[in-house]
């Protein structure tokens, strides 16, 4: 894991490690583009092109095969997008596909379907929450999301409690794009009596969603559930204007089980300056995750202070290369604020 979370550095700069900042902003650049690709990946295919298609008959059964034959998933995706695209007139041929016996093949149809803005797809997307695969059964709670039918939010609160596949956070998120009140209270609820991998999304639903009165259940969520998703519930605070986000964020940074929800945790607070994260985030230099070390010297590089910047200058000896990089770096950025002021 570790030569392949350098092979792109090696690639880029030809040695392991960045030495320059030019080069710090290009690695960090191409992981937050790495991960974004990843989470569209996962998230479903891509919204439908919104220039002209051949929507024939014959093309569509072509599409249709391609999707239903072909051995490439690529292809299979490709044939599945350029079918949602085409809307209504591929429907029928979609949803013949959710029957087909490759878990693929259904799912990819599912996607696709999501796209088409016609209550006809509501029902078969329905069924296929049932579906006896976990892929197929969270894609097509995606897809419901995406359709923003009224029709999908009861089978949808079904879902959340879904134990035995992951359904029930893709059903979170499903619901939180149908905006509609109904869907606020088991949102609500799914924070903390549902599946552990529905909470954090439950919880980024209801920040999206601008529910005020899911900042009391997010706060306890955060203060009393062990593993909680504390980035998550700190980032849905934040969205609705509460002041307790910073410390979610700061109980993520200290408690947190996942050095990525650490360090997303560790970011937040120095990307918004706040003032009251300065001691956790200084703390966090002693953390035994180098990941969680390195995200606390960036975040600290946002603020000004006698005591950051000792710190700062004891990270310079931490037996992470990155850490003594980062912390000079900052300790220079700090230096030339202070000198323009």
């Amino acid at each position: 894991m570790a030569k392949a979370s350098v092979f792109p550095l090696r690639l880029m700069f030809k040695k392991p490690y960045p030495e320059r900042k030019r080069e710090i902003v290009a690695v960090l650049a191409f992981y937050t583009v790495f991960c974004l690709g990843i989470s569209a990946f996962y998230g479903g295919l891509a919204p439908r092109p919104t220039k002209r298609v051949d929507a024939s008959k014959q093309r569509i059964e072509e599409l249709a095969r391609l999707l239903k034959d072909d051995g490439n998933r690529g292809e299979k995706r490709r044939a599945a997008g350029l079918l949602s695209g085409m809307g209504e007139p591929a429907m029928e041929s979609l949803i013949a596909l959710l029957k087909d016996k490759d878990a693929n093949v259904r799912a990819y149809s599912a996607a696709a379907l999501g796209g088409i803005k016609s209550e006809g797809v509501v029902s078969p997307l329905i069924a296929l929450l049932s579906d006896g695969d976990s892929y197929v059964s969270r894609t097509a709670a995606e897809s419901l999301g995406r359709t923003g039918s009224l029709q999908a939010i009861q089978p949808l609160i079904a879902a959340l409690q879904d134990q035995t596949r992951d359904l029930a956070g893709a059903a979170a998120r499903a619901l939180g794009q149908i905006k509609h009140p109904d869907v606020i209270p088991p949102l609500i609820k799914a924070l903390q009596n549902s599946p552990s991998n529905a909470t954090g999304a439950a919880a980024q639903a209801l920040g999206e969603l601008g529910a005020k009165e899911a900042i009391g259940p997010l706060i306890q969520c955060f203060e009393e559930m062990p593993n909680c998703p504390y980035d998550l519930v700190g980032t849905a605070l934040w969205k609705l204007n509460s002041e307790r986000a910073v410390d979610a964020w700061i109980a993520g940074l200290k408690k947190g089980s996942w050095w990525y929800s650490q360090a997303f945790c560790a970011a937040e607070l120095g990307k918004n300056k706040l003032e009251k994260g300065l001691t956790p985030l200084r703390e966090a230099l002693k953390d035994e995750s180098p990941e969680v070390r390195r995200a606390a010297v960036l975040a600290l590089m946002e603020f000004r202070s006698g005591k950051t910047i000792e710190a700062l200058r004891e990270a310079l000896a931490d037996k992470d290369f990155e850490v003594r990089m980062y912390a000079k770096e900052a300790l220079k950025k700090i230096g030339r604020i202070a000198h323009e002021e």
